[in-house]
């Protein structure tokens, strides 16, 4: 008696528990969803930090600088993820002859594409910036991008770090 006595309370234990995970885990996620976004935003001011560091100017500038720059990223890289997703897992030395042709013709595009990009962010930039700035962009991006990426981990948290990466 005592045994299925035993018995049933694990099972009503068990049941309670299991009915109050789901609330558990969504309050988790919701949890790590804020302190993601907060992270997202913190690494974003410190990008805009970066970036008036590097170029000397001031706020006013500055927002002027995304609100035409951030555009351009966007398409470059949207182009990017699209081709990569397109040939993802496709190896270019086993491509058919007929492959390799629309391979070579999907990057000639992209490349044309940033190009054509290129020139008008440059020339919507030289009203925010002098052209000696805007020549250095693509140095001082990189400079950032690594830059953000220390702060990424530095945020974290120290077990992630690996000391013989940092540079």
């Amino acid at each position: 008696m005592k045994n299925i006595l035993f018995l049933f309370m694990m099972v009503c234990s068990s049941l309670t528990y299991a009915q109050h995970k789901p609330k558990i885990q969504q309050k988790h996620k919701e949890q790590r969803d804020s302190a993601k976004k907060a992270t997202v935003e913190k690494l974003q001011e410190y990008r805009k930090q970066l970036f008036a560091a590097e170029l000397g100017i001031n706020n006013e500038k500055l927002e002027k600088f995304f609100t035409i720059y951030d555009p351009y990223l966007e398409k470059v890289n949207g182009a990017k993820r699209k081709f990569k997703k397109k040939w993802d897992g496709k190896k270019v030395e086993e491509l058919s002859e007929t492959e390799a042709n629309e391979y070579l013709n999907d990057v000639l595009t992209l490349r044309e594409n940033e190009v054509q990009w290129l020139k008008e962010v440059s020339n919507s930039l030289k009203v925010v910036l002098p052209v000696s700035k805007i020549v250095q962009l693509p140095k001082i991006e990189k400079k950032i991008k690594r830059k953000m990426l220390l702060k990424a981990k530095e945020m974290r948290g120290p077990k992630q770090i690996k000391a013989d990466r940092i540079k």
